[in-house]
């Protein structure tokens, strides 16, 4: 067995991670910063290390594999510590491939009392993968992705691990459970050798969630509690060092609560677009040089940018706006000129540029700039400046309306930024013609038509309260079939109530859907993604786990008017 390479920095000692001097690239579509430092370098083969993004959840611990970066870096991979490191979109990435490699090892609690990962409560763990085969071919055996162990002493119990089957076209994660090692969850994929995939695994012993590039592909149920003092987490590999990924794995991040949708959206937001870049190829390093020289100027505008004459540059707008391309030169009077370009964006619309020499202080607007341009500001501060886009944005939303019938309902935003302005309503992605209201569920007619079609397409009988989990799956308490209903995609399903209204929550601990409820009329889901129905004729508050099982959390047969009554709190 290889000896275990254990990383206990936090994220106060990570930090030193983004030494990229020069050609420092910052994806901006909120306040993005772009760091610009006077040392002038292209990175080659790794690119530069991609800088921390705004987050909306605060992460416990990350790892960026880039500490033994340096600007300029030509090597395609590093040996550090036993640890091979290859050349990533983000600086380095950890290699973890071949028959066996040293373990890296994350513990769940350091030696300094900092907790790094919340074993026992949960949280999400988020990193990025880059397979060294493809799906159908696969790794040739089961690659571990994850696992999870209580080590105390020389004792080691397995929790839990995220598994790539050996033909690579499935993803599950594996629990320890009383009966032995169950399956929490299953999602298929399609990957190819070469292309990083963004993964974020949401865990708790109550349930389990998996994103793969920013989709919602699997909920199941929980895994194995393991105390911080005791846990450790294996990236790539088991703890022995055996059954190895075949990937390189970068940017990992740990947080101490679940990430939801938004979460995941905004990081990919920021990241997706450099990630699908790879490396820097040498057909890239050779344009970098011939631009260099001043060949390839003012050449690849696509007809119809919006662009400043005197400033225009080679781009084609689309996806997040960003700077890159800073340069900073110095005369003999210490009087600093930078130029920097913007790209991506939408054309015609105005970005505010700001700036600061303390991220600790105030930002100072700039001015209003648009993408592929070039511009040059003078007498800039003569050791360290940052820079920030900012676009139009939303500062206050719609809130939720109720009219009676025939009614009007009056919606209003509130924008950022420098207009003119426009606005579009969506629903769902699709643009809305204004003032127009759309149905999401039922066809009109009171009945049940069955499941797993398109929601707008089947019958809904006096459905009355409704919720929407942290996944945007809408659920609707199916009031006269007896059911709850679930509507996620478009397509509706039943997660509760077999159809029939006998008393008494019968079905309490076997599946929901073969549970009988008595004119449910409301829902709600919490945090977890747990399920409540308020069973009004059966006067009980019902829950469905994670795991499709339905218990009764309060009341019984006795309360209610049909009974007579209330008989008090505090039992």
């Amino acid at each position: 067995m290889n000896t275990p390479y254990r990383n206990e920095r936090t994220m106060e000692t990570a930090r030193r991670n983004n030494r990229c001097r020069g050609r420092f690239e910052s994806l901006a579509q909120m306040a993005v910063l772009a760091g610009l430092f006077w040392a002038q370098a292209i990175c080659a083969m790794p690119r530069c290390p991609w800088p921390p993004v705004p987050e909306l959840a605060v992460p416990l611990y990350y790892e960026t594999f880039d500490e033994d970066y340096f600007a300029g870096e030509t090597n395609s991979d590093l040996a550090i510590s036993g640890l091979v490191l290859e050349e990533s979109w983000s600086g380095y990435a950890l290699q973890r491939t071949g028959e066996a490699v040293v373990p890296f090892i994350v513990p769940a609690l350091d030696s300094s009392g900092h907790t790094n990962i919340t074993s026992d409560a949960g949280g999400t763990l988020r990193f990025w993968v880059r397979p060294y085969w493809s799906s159908g071919a696969g790794p040739g055996a089961t690659a571990t992705l994850l696992e999870f162990d209580a080590v105390s002493g020389a004792e080691t119990a397995y929790a839990w691990s995220l598994q790539v089957s050996a033909d690579g076209n499935t993803l599950a994660l594996f629990t320890q459970t009383g009966a032995g090692v169950q399956e929490a969850l299953e999602a298929a994929i399609t990957w190819q050798s070469g292309i990083s995939h963004n993964v974020v695994v949401n865990f708790n012993s109550q349930g389990t969630a998996i994103f793969l590039d920013g989709a919602l592909v699997a909920q199941g149920a929980g895994v194995a509690a393991v105390p911080p003092s005791v846990g450790q987490l294996i990236l790539g590999s088991a703890i022995s060092g055996t059954n190895t990924a075949g990937a390189d794995f970068d940017e990992f991040y740990s947080f101490g609560r679940w990430l939801t949708q938004t979460d995941v959206s905004l990081y990919l937001d920021f990241t997706a677009s450099e990630a699908a870049l790879g490396p820097i190829s040498a057909q890239e390093q050779a344009q970098w040089g011939q631009r260099r020289r001043g060949l390839a100027q003012n050449t690849i505008l696509s007809p119809g940018n919006v662009y400043d004459s005197d400033n225009a540059t080679p781009c084609s707008p689309g996806g997040p706006v960003y700077i890159t391309n800073l340069v900073a030169s110095m005369d003999a009077y210490s009087n600093v000129t930078v130029s920097l370009e913007i790209q991506g964006g939408t054309n015609g619309v105005y970005y505010d540029l700001y700036t600061t020499a303390n991220l600790a202080g105030a930002w100072t607007w700039l001015f209003p700039v648009l993408t592929c341009n070039t511009y040059v500001l003078s007498n800039q501060p003569p050791n360290v400046a940052f820079y920030a886009l900012e676009g139009p944005a939303i500062t206050a939303q719609p809130t939720n309306q109720t009219v009676l019938v025939g009614g009007t309902a009056i919606f209003s935003v509130a924008v950022s930024g420098t207009g003119p302005f426009t606005f579009q309503w969506q629903f769902n992605g699709t643009n809305l013609a204004n003032g127009i209201i759309t149905t999401v569920a039922g066809n009109g007619y009171a009945g049940y038509s069955g499941d797993s079609v398109q929601a707008t397409n089947t019958s809904l009988n006096c459905p009355d309260g409704v919720a929407v989990d942290a996944y945007d799956n809408l659920f609707i308490a199916d009031q006269n079939n007896q059911r709850i209903r679930k509507v996620t995609d478009s397509i509706i399903t039943t997660v509760a109530g077999d159809g029939d209204d006998v008393l008494f929550g019968y079905g309490d601990g076997g599946k929901a859907i073969y549970a009988s409820l008595n004119y449910p009329d409301g829902v709600a889901v919490d945090a977890y993604g747990n399920l409540f129905i308020a069973d009004q004729n059966d006067q009980r508050i019902r829950k469905v786990a994670t795991n499709g099982i339905i218990t009764t959390v309060a009341g019984n047969e006795y309360g209610g008017y049909d009974f007579g009554g209330y008989c008090g709190d505090g039992g």
